[in-house]
């Protein structure tokens, strides 16, 4: 298996929410196949593939691909947030950073 920690992780991320092969590429928008050549550790997503997974899964791209080794999840709990902001143009999200960076600034 050449991507095995890869698909270790997929495997594991998709038991943990009770998805199918066939359910995440409902969800993510990536094909059956390429999700069952993930699983079987012959490829590997690129950055956008894994993106789309890892937003369906709840847990971050970097895990997905083991490049980080600890932060597993991305958690965003308030989902009328996570409506708002995937609705936002560019412009938008990098006025909603900035205002963020000022918020934290402020603690």
């Amino acid at each position: 298996m050449k991507y095995e920690e890869t698909a270790k992780r997929l495997k594991d991320a998709m038991i943990e929410k009770g998805l199918t092969q066939q359910q995440l590429a409902n969800q993510s928008g990536v094909t059956k196949s390429c999700i069952s050549h993930y699983i079987n550790g012959k490829n590997v997503p690129d950055n956008f593939q894994a993106y789309k997974l890892a937003q369906v899964l709840e847990v971050s791209p970097e895990w997905l691909m083991a490049i980080d080794q600890t932060q597993k999840y991305i958690v965003v709990e308030n989902t009328e947030l996570q409506q708002e902001i995937a609705t936002m143009t560019q412009a938008e999200l990098n006025r909603l950073l900035k205002y963020a960076q000022k918020i934290k600034e402020k603690k």
